[in-house]
């Protein structure tokens, strides 16, 4: 994890030349460049030569110094993604910089080298967890489509509150192979933010033309857990000096609270046991279970909470596909574990002002498990199906941690964190005090329900 977030100041010179305005961001921490790069990269902009979380010169001196044969020569020092690390690369980082680069090059969700070209004027989002990372960015000024599960939920959804709405439209469903093609280009958006090319529009870069195309920006929001990598590269792409100020906030707050994690975890002496689990329909007899495995976000937060997921076994390689982090099973499929622990993924996402419809989803499932360890010890915890993946899932792992290891961790205020979250990276509570009665407090939400702690 990148430690350099501590005392880093940005600073945005806005140069205004030719009618553009300019954007260098300078990394003042006065740390010395390394000889070579971790493989933990969150920044995966290329030009990010020296592999920490900022594109500034620092990347240019890295990369001078490779040149001189003084560095080790990494990936990211091809900046313009032609195959060499030469000169030119250097120029091309001192244009990105500059803000006069045509395009920026990264490493999307997939591995593959992809391009988003500049200025980024308007995105769309596909999918909740995007939508909470453009967000947590502060980005919403330049989102203008959204898919139709945002959108149909703007209105209906807390986190939304706050939020000005009135320009964003609704393009349908980004799901699979089920998008209109003609829809999705009738937006004249500049970028989509979504995820893999196996679930969200997939095959749609092969139906674009050099001439007219929709550049998708697609980064590990939810699949695969990285979702600090998603929010920063996200805003490096973005060329807005706020976005990136922002998102160094957010991975700043989200490193706090793994910190805060790892050092109550470094006094448990066994981990428990869980599986992560989301419902489906049910008959007087069977329960129809989705297991969450390695990829799906939700697999993850048991695993940053130091938890043991029986379900390791599955999906070892990691591979983003619906058929492979998620194994669609019954409840004797979790009986059989018998795990210490069972995370059900209720109905919905974002934040809830009650419990209510937590406890539903724990009504309908408890009772397939009464025969569980998890069950006769009241754990059975239910969250929404938006926390444990996306912006929120650092917070839900340390309730999760808060909660499982309570010893090691009876010091720590995970309401606090929560409410850290709601102020500074949602709408929610945007121009209320705390003491006004619409200020959303975070130990009002319902954010997990464990019958337990009720």
């Amino acid at each position: 994890m990148n430690n350099k977030l501590v005392a880093i100041i940005v600073v945005a010179i806005l140069v205004v030349a030719g009618g553009a305005i300019a954007v260098i961001y300078s990394n003042n921490s006065g740390t010395d460049n390394k000889p070579s790069v971790a493989s933990d990269i969150r920044l995966v902009v290329y030009g990010n030569a020296n592999g920490d979380d900022y594109l500034d010169n620092n990347d240019l001196t890295y990369l001078q110094n490779v040149l001189d044969g003084k560095n080790e020569e990494n990936k990211f020092c091809d900046t313009n993604c032609d195959g060499k690390t030469n000169q030119e690369d250097v120029e091309y980082l001192k244009a990105i910089l500059a803000g006069t680069a045509s395009e920026i090059y990264y490493e999307n969700l997939n591995g593959n080298i992809a391009s988003v070209r500049q200025p980024v004027n308007t995105i769309g989002a596909d999918y909740w967890p995007i939508m909470y990372g453009i967000m947590a960015i502060g980005a919403t000024d330049i989102l203008t489509w959204t898919d139709s599960g945002i959108y149909n939920s703007l209105s209906t959804n807390d986190i939304y509150r706050g939020l000005d709405t009135s320009n964003i439209r609704n393009f349908g469903s980004g799901f699979h192979e089920g998008y209109d093609f003609e829809t999705i280009m009738s937006t004249n958006l500049d970028a989509i933010v979504c995820g893999s090319e196996d679930i969200y529009f997939v095959g749609i870069e092969d139906k674009f033309s050099d001439e007219s195309k929709i550049d998708m920006i697609r980064l590990p929001f939810w699949e695969g857990g990285d979702v600090s990598s998603a929010v920063i590269t996200l805003a490096y792409l973005l060329g807005n000096s706020e976005y990136i100020e922002n998102a160094h906030k957010f991975i700043e707050f989200q490193d706090r609270i793994q910190k805060i994690i790892d050092d109550g975890l470094s006094n448990v002496d066994k981990k428990e046991t869980v599986l992560v689990t989301y419902l489906g329909s049910s008959t007087e007899s069977s329960l129809e279970v989705e297991v969450e495995c390695r990829g799906s976000g939700s697999y993850e937060c048991s695993i940053i909470a130091g938890m043991n997921n029986l379900a390791s076994y599955l999906n070892q390689e990691g591979k983003l596909s619906s058929d492979t982090m998620y194994y669609n099973t019954d409840q004797e499929y979790i009986i059989g574990k018998n795990p210490d622990w069972v995370i059900i993924l209720g109905s919905g996402s974002g934040l809830f002002p009650n419990e209510d419809k937590l406890k539903t989803s724990y009504d309908v499932g408890a009772k397939y498990l009464v025969t569980t360890s998890a069950a006769k010890n009241n754990q059975i915890a239910v969250s929404g199906s938006g926390i444990t993946s996306g912006t929120m899932q650092m917070n839900t792992a340390l309730y999760l941690a808060c909660t499982v290891y309570a010893d090691a961790f009876e010091n720590v205020d995970a309401d606090a964190f929560l409410q850290e979250y709601i102020d500074n990276f949602t709408s929610v509570n945007n121009g209320l005090s705390s003491t006004d009665s619409d200020y959303l407090k975070a130990d009002s939400t319902g954010f997990i329900y464990i019958p337990s702690k009720v």
